[in-house]
């Protein structure tokens, strides 16, 4: 839930560093050469404080962010994008963003840039990436369509956030809940087991007792097989106790 609200804080900024940079834009173009009135002068300000403020949340941001036109080519990128996947920002402008994609998720890429563009969500959507090394990572990733002041689509903020140490911890969980499962199994089958097992052994040496007396008088085979019986029976109490060691801890 916090990754959530943090990337849609940081969403909205971007929207509106956008169209704050739309109306300095347009401002200028209006009053230039003309002199400002003071009121606009002062509103134009606020406009560029506003403007240079969510400029230094994109460039410190956490996340790596990446500005896009409707094309797919990389427009600009904060500093995360260049820690994280390698490249420098002078390497990346003008790329396609199918250069931080391995080969089997360009397509995918390109169709959520196109989604994005008809004004469908994209948002937290799990992808693969790749640094410039040729590492992969999970990566949850959210598409926001930015419009100048009446609303006309200008580009794509692309925010995304590693989710590498998230996908160990699911990949750990599961192994304890496999681990888990085994133990359960394991005291079932040791339940079963044990106690029929214990009888057969008490029986074993009953029989290797009074059979060994009957042996000294005749060269029967029968004292040997009971012997062999009490072997295999030893065997299987051993093989019982090391299924012991996956039984959950008490």
């Amino acid at each position: 839930n916090n990754l959530l609200r943090r990337l849609q804080k940081i969403e909205k900024a971007l929207q509106k560093a956008h169209q704050a940079l739309q109306q300095r834009r347009q401002t200028a173009e209006l009053t230039a050469p003309h002199t400002l009135p003071q009121a606009e002068t002062a509103k134009q300000q606020q406009v560029g404080e506003a403007f240079r403020l969510i400029s230094r949340i994109f460039q410190d941001a956490m996340d790596p962010i990446l500005i896009k036109d409707l094309s797919g080519r990389v427009l600009d990128v904060n500093a995360e994008v260049e820690r994280v996947y390698g490249w420098t920002r002078e390497e990346l402008i003008g790329q396609s963003v199918k250069l931080l994609s391995p080969p089997e998720w360009r397509e995918r890429t390109e169709n959520l840039i196109e989604r994005c563009k008809r004004g469908e969500e994209v948002r937290n959507i799990e992808v693969v990436r790749w640094n410039k090394a040729g590492r992969r990572f999970p990566m949850l990733l959210t598409l926001s369509l930015l419009t100048d002041s009446l609303g006309r689509p200008q580009s794509i903020a692309a925010i995304a956030k590693d989710i590498s140490a998230l996908k160990q911890a699911e990949a750990t969980l599961r192994k304890k809940n496999a681990l888990a499962a085994i133990g359960a199994t394991a005291t079932e089958i040791i339940h079963e087991i044990a106690n029929p097992l214990n009888g057969m052994y008490t029986t074993i040496q009953f029989l290797e007792q009074h059979v060994a007396e009957r042996y000294e008088q005749t060269d029967d085979i029968l004292l040997p097989t009971v012997q062999d019986l009490k072997s295999e029976t030893n065997r299987l109490q051993s093989l019982l106790q090391e299924l012991r060691s996956f039984q959950p801890a008490t």
